[in-house]
């Protein structure tokens, strides 16, 4: 047994603990341009006029590149960390003419140092148009007031999106007669659940390093947790064969999916691509937080029905999800699945063995809405335990119980329930001790919908 039941060391242990470079700054030269990003002031507003005249005289300063450098008429990309094709629509350009945040990027400045590029930056002269922006997702679908009204706009996917309404995407799905099975509950609850956005504040900003190696293609040296996404957005942005682009990651300090996406790759990289020569950008601690991708914010209307006995018997929630700046986007194309696995595990009849009352369902029910967001699940059958989802009842331990019942015998598999969704339900046999109902109890009416816009 000379490997296993071993210790092993991480092949870059000893460069962590003494502290020996590991990160991209580290790892990269520091003799090459410094890439800045001057940011609109602006929610919504169209760049009019820019004069950079007197910043390019700044000693030092390479390129300043606009939305004029920039076919505005090209195909756009999206910046979401997804795989092809995304589910998030294509409506970004490199430099756009319309910035539609403040923080939107209006002008890309390289230079042979910091000093140099905050002192042009200084000096670069904007005139812009100033537009009403949208603010309120309440009111933002069929809003006069289009974020993306331009005719490149395009989304790969049928997900509902609908850039003429604000909608990114957009979908309705149920499954039985919700209406008449809450009138037929003993105990309803009708709340809203309101998430703030979330923002992962990782140690190590956004950064990227590019350069043109010997075979003409641009290597990135980008703090990425994707090379794939990395390199497929980049050479989407610039219009370029995916061939041409080389992206190697070294250690990130931290991501948390933040850097799932390339927040700052496409910048460098445009720099690098049109002058050839090596570039690089790190983020400022403020502009991770206001221009990057951080979880969005959530309002969730849910009524939830269950007998006294805590058999939880409908669910009908609708559903609405910001989308602001660069924000990572992971459109709700997922629910229909989510909620007919929640509507079948529903079903399933768990009972809450020492709660009967409905004083327990508001949290189950906050439970389930504040942690559901993007996770996949696959149908199941009308009778499950909690043993067969692969978790212990009560320790969350992962078991060896791999199976299901009836219809979702033959559809389940080993990924049922994966990331968040796992965490609901350790978390609700921990704290409910859910138990499926035995053959004796009655068969009920179940039903569940769900309106995601």
């Amino acid at each position: 047994m000379k490997v296993v039941n071993q210790p092993l060391r991480k092949k870059d242990a000893m460069q962590l603990v003494t502290g020996q470079p590991v990160y991209v700054d580290d790892v990269t030269p520091r003799d090459c341009l410094c890439v800045k990003l001057l940011r609109s002031p602006h929610a919504n507003a169209i760049v009019k006029s820019i004069n950079k005249t007197a910043a390019m005289k700044v000693p030092g300063m390479e390129a300043i590149f606009t939305w004029e450098d920039v076919d505005q008429d090209g195909r756009r990309y999206t910046q979401a960390g997804q795989t092809y094709p995304e589910a998030s629509p294509y409506d970004r350009l490199v430099i756009d003419r319309h910035v539609r945040f403040v923080g939107d990027v209006v002008a890309i400045l390289a230079g042979a140092d910091e000093k140099c590029v905050d002192k042009a930056m200084k000096l670069v002269k904007v005139e812009y148009e100033v537009l009403e922006p949208v603010l309120d997702f309440h009111t933002a679908k069929d809003n006069p007031v289009l974020v993306h009204p331009e005719d490149n706009w395009e989304s790969l996917a049928p997900v509902g999106a609908d850039n003429r309404r604000n909608l990114c995407a957009h979908d309705e799905c149920g499954n039985g007669d919700i209406d008449a099975v809450l009138a037929d509950c003993d105990v309803v609850i009708d709340r809203v659940y309101h998430t703030q956005a979330c923002q992962q504040a990782m140690m190590e900003t956004f950064r990227t390093y590019c350069e043109i190696d010997t075979y003409g293609r641009l290597h990135i040296i980008s703090s990425t947790q994707i090379v794939f996404h990395t390199r497929r957005i980049v050479a989407n942005a610039l219009h370029i064969p995916k061939s041409k682009v080389r992206v190697t990651k070294p250690r990130i300090g931290g991501g948390f999916g933040a850097k799932q996406t390339a927040v700052s790759a496409v910048y460098p990289a445009f720099v690098t691509w049109m002058t050839k020569k090596p570039s690089k950008i790190i983020f400022s601690r403020v502009e991770s937080q206001i221009a990057s991708s951080p979880r969005h914010e959530m309002e969730m209307h849910v009524r939830l029905g269950a007998n006294k006995d805590g058999i939880v018997r409908g669910i009908d929630e609708s559903s609405h999800k910001v989308e602001i700046g660069t924000g990572k986007a992971l459109p709700l194309t997922n629910l229909r699945r989510i909620f007919a696995g929640i509507h079948h595990f529903a079903r399933s009849a768990l009972d809450v063995e020492h709660q009967r009352r409905h004083a327990g369902l508001p949290t189950l029910v906050h439970i389930i809405t504040d942690r559901i967001g993007v996770t996949e699940t696959h149908p199941v059958g009308r009778t499950v335990e909690p043993h067969q989802f692969g978790f212990h009842p009560l320790g969350g331990t992962p078991t060896a119980g791999r199976t299901c019942r009836g219809k979702g015998q033959q559809a389940y598999s080993q990924q049922f329930f994966h990331g968040k969704l796992k965490a609901i339900f350790v978390c609700s046999f921990r704290k409910y001790r859910l138990r499926p109902h035995g053959k004796d109890r009655p068969p009920h009416r179940s039903a569940a919908r769900i309106r995601v816009a």
